[in-house]
């Protein structure tokens, strides 16, 4: 059975996402977590990676296969509101 678990807190004063995400049990790998930005009904583009084990951006942590947890931080640019990864 699968046990997906997720954590975030919103800091608006810092424009940043804090984030646990904690899975186990899932039936076969995890290659991608990630929210996507749209209108409602619409997927629309990807604005912040958890994690990925194909093409994302630099500085995207790898997802542990079948089960793990993942933490980090993004954060937004004022200029154009694009979500980046904290180093």
């Amino acid at each position: 059975m699968a046990r997906p678990r997720s954590c975030w807190r919103l800091n608006r004063a810092d424009q940043t996402l804090s984030f646990t995400l904690k899975y186990s049990g899932l039936a076969s790998g995890v290659t991608q977590a990630h929210i996507h930005f749209g209108k409602i009904h619409m997927a629309g583009g990807v604005m912040v990676f958890f994690c990925s084990n194909v093409a994302a951006p630099a500085g995207t942590q790898q997802c542990p296969a079948n089960s793990g947890t993942v933490t980090g931080d993004a954060e937004c640019r004022q200029r154009d509101r694009t979500p980046r990864r904290r180093a």
